[in-house]
């Protein structure tokens, strides 16, 4: 396991965490609720273009799970 993704385990308790679902707005973040952020996700995978790719990843994601 690579040292990011193994280390990485103290951002899941940290004090800079995420609490809320926010969803990215016009000019800001902005809170939701799950059910309408999974729905707003899904829908933009939906509109991917045939035989394309789409990827939901982040950048605290860990190589092995990127892979």
């Amino acid at each position: 396991m690579c040292d990011a993704g193994r280390l990485s385990c103290h951002e899941l308790q940290g004090e800079s965490r995420l609490m809320e679902v926010l969803r990215r707005g016009d000019d800001r973040f902005a809170v939701a609720d799950w059910p309408a952020a999974l729905d707003a996700t899904a829908a933009e995978l939906r509109g991917a273009r045939a035989g394309g790719v789409a990827v939901v990843a982040s950048a605290k994601t860990p190589n092995e799970e990127l892979y």
